[in-house]
């Protein structure tokens, strides 16, 4: 029966879904509902206060995970990370749904046949952290002096009273716009360029990149 099962568990993609969705709000809503919403199960704690609303795809919303961000595949607890993605990705309403007692959480998950789509989305939610060591590993380079500063497309070979000493002898917590256009000599166009840089500086830090 429909109280029973998953109302997700044939689904392939949103339009079925939300076929589903709309019999089992027909079936078990006692109560006016907004089309784009959908009750709760009637033995659910939440079903006389909540509801659900699904979002069609669209590719203009990226989700925002939060408190924190989502696990990584490579390091730190695998189980947490096998857990989280077939939370994710398997339809369930208990844990039982995600897996047998005695299964561990690593076993369901290579288990699970996971889509091509959904494999790639894991993929992409791990570029966080390879960004992450790429610029961790940059940075002990640049400490053992092992490694150069970035060039940009704007640099002049031939006129290198730079960018990089500007930015070198400007203090920490110094505000570009209390900075005269002529320090350094440098020119309002390059001026500019350096507070883009700081400005979008300040935005990765601020969101923890």
């Amino acid at each position: 029966e429909k109280e029973n099962t998953s109302f997700q568990s044939n689904a392939t993609n949103v339009s079925e879904i939300l076929t589903e969705l709309d019999t089992h709000n027909e079936q078990n809503s006692d109560k006016q509902i907004a089309k784009n919403m959908y009750a709760f199960l009637k033995d659910h704690p939440l079903y006389d206060t909540h509801a659900l609303r699904l979002i069609p795809e669209n590719d203009k919303i990226i989700p925002n995970f939060l408190p924190n961000i989502l696990p990584r595949r490579d390091q730190g607890d695998r189980e947490y990370y096998c857990a989280t993605m077939l939370a994710l990705f398997q339809p369930w309403r208990t844990g039982e749904d995600l897996k047998q007692e005695s299964e561990s959480w690593d076993d369901a998950f290579t288990n699970y046949p996971f889509t091509d789509f959904q494999k790639k989305l894991m993929n992409q939610f791990n570029i966080r952290y390879e960004c992450h060591d790429a610029r961790d590993d940059y940075r002990a380079q640049l400490k053992k002096g092992t490694a150069s500063y970035f060039t940009s497309s704007w640099d002049d070979p031939e006129n290198s009273t730079d960018s990089q000493d500007f930015i070198d002898n400007n203090p920490k917590n110094d505000d570009l716009d209390d900075i005269p256009l002529n320090f350094l000599n440098i020119g309002k166009s390059q001026y500019n360029r350096l507070k883009e840089m700081e400005m979008m500086n300040n935005i990765l830090r601020n969101v923890g990149w």
